[in-house]
């Protein structure tokens, strides 16, 4: 019996992601290896005059925001007589964010992150609240516009969100963008795991995401008669002033 080979309907790309809400700009490849440093001034808003005898807070300018560079890797193996090469970049792509948001997590959410949990591995259930407790969180810590984070789960449970006309980017009632990432997983700060019907819900400063080439590397097996190919990326993500969480949940 003849099989016939269709075209499959075209996928549309997932949408409301950390890329698509990150200031994400490309760079050499070079440039990220060791990671970077970056002079930032204070972010905290101005306060009253002490009172008479109390000394002023002088913030230091020179305080660094220092990131690590990360790799993402996609690898496909195929029989060579298939004919048709998958197109790994492409595979790769449709996932970016999620590899992103993964290890944005694990690497600088989780270790950053001041858990505003009012009762810490009590979830919090009413939504409204936990958006409340993040955002003036940032307001007292931020004078940027914030960003916050959560994965399908914990975004699904809140209701005070809003979307953009269109392109399914979400934001709060006040204006604060959501990055809703499917890469972001149950371990929180402090090795605390989410369990059944919580997640966890993060505020940052502004993320930028600064992103190398996307190197492909083929290869064959002649003598299996098979072939692999490897797409590769680096990143280094940088995340403004503060990080803080909270679990929720039903």
């Amino acid at each position: 019996m003849t099989r016939f080979a269709i075209d499959a309907p075209a996928r549309e790309s997932v949408v409301g992601g950390l890329l698509s809400v990150a200031r994400v700009v490309d760079a050499p490849k070079e440039a990220l290896y060791l990671g970077v440093k970056r002079i930032v001034g204070d972010d905290t808003p101005p306060v009253p005059i002490p009172a008479v005898g109390e000394d002023k807070d002088f913030a230091i300018y020179e305080d660094a925001v220092e990131a690590d560079p990360f790799t993402l890797y996609k690898g496909i193996e195929y029989a060579m007589l298939l004919g048709e090469k998958p197109d790994v970049a492409a595979l790769f792509e449709a996932g970016e964010s999620y590899g992103v948001e993964k290890a944005l997590q694990a690497d600088v959410l989780n270790d950053l992150a001041v858990d505003l949990t009012p009762t810490p591995g009590t979830p919090v259930t009413n939504i409204k609240y936990a958006f409340g407790l993040l955002e003036q969180y940032a307001a007292d810590h931020y004078t940027g516009r914030p960003l916050l984070h959560g994965n399908k789960v914990a975004v699904s449970l809140a209701s005070e969100f809003l979307a953009d006309a269109g392109s399914f980017r979400l934001h709060s009632k006040l204006g604060t963008p959501i990055a809703v990432g499917g890469g972001y997983g149950p371990e929180g700060p402090d090795s605390v795991t989410a369990g059944a019907g919580e997640a966890w819900l993060y505020v940052t400063g502004g993320v930028t995401i600064l992103r190398g080439p996307l190197d492909v590397y083929p290869a064959t097996n002649l003598k299996g008669n098979r072939a692999v190919v490897l797409a590769e990326r680096t990143y280094v993500p940088v995340v403004d002033s503060f990080v803080a969480a909270i679990l929720v949940g039903i």
